[in-house]
């Protein structure tokens, strides 16, 4: 079942979700990945397939990515022409008091995401002026999976503040 809404360039995959389709996915890509590393369970396996079963859950979870409209910066893997509407900042930020998050806030980046580049993090901190960044240089988009327990103990780390390191944000993403 395909809505029409496709990014220039984008290939129309098969959005038909059956049991099939969920199994096929399910043993295939990351679940399987994370259920032969022992991260997930074949219970957990079966969630995922039950989801995925679902009618219209492919195209869910893709008008996600799909309405995420994306901004720069644009990089070889996404062109600035393949992006066929990306927010300003001034239509994002319209209206708000203030442009500084002065909330203690933790970034947990896998500095090998493909998806979301570490670039993203320079500068942050002007913005973000309480700010905590926990690196991890071998992992990449699926941190929080690949080190499960180190992410949730530098969450709980972070929200009991105790001795959590304070990070550059700048010296993060250059080095």
């Amino acid at each position: 079942m395909f809505n029409g809404y496709l990014a220039p360039g984008e290939i129309p995959i098969d959005e038909n979700d059956t049991r099939e389709s969920g199994t096929r996915r399910a043993h295939a890509g990351f679940v399987d990945a994370e259920v032969k590393k022992g991260h997930y369970s074949e219970e957990d396996r079966q969630r995922w397939i039950d989801a995925w079963s679902q009618p219209g859950s492919t195209t869910a979870g893709l008008n996600y990515y799909r309405a995420n409209h994306r901004n720069a910066p644009f990089n070889d893997t996404h062109p600035a022409s393949t992006i066929p509407h990306s927010w300003s900042a001034k239509e994002v930020t319209q209206g708000v008091r203030s442009l500084i998050i002065r909330v203690p806030t933790l970034v947990i980046w896998g500095m090998k995401d493909t998806a979301i580049l570490v670039g993203h993090l320079s500068g942050l901190d002007k913005w973000v002026p309480n700010l905590s960044v926990r690196l991890y240089p071998d992992s990449d988009h699926w941190v929080m999976i690949d080190k499960y327990k180190e992410v949730a103990q530098d969450i709980r780390k972070f929200v009991e503040g105790k001795d959590f390191p304070k990070e550059s944000v700048y010296r993060a993403a250059t080095r």
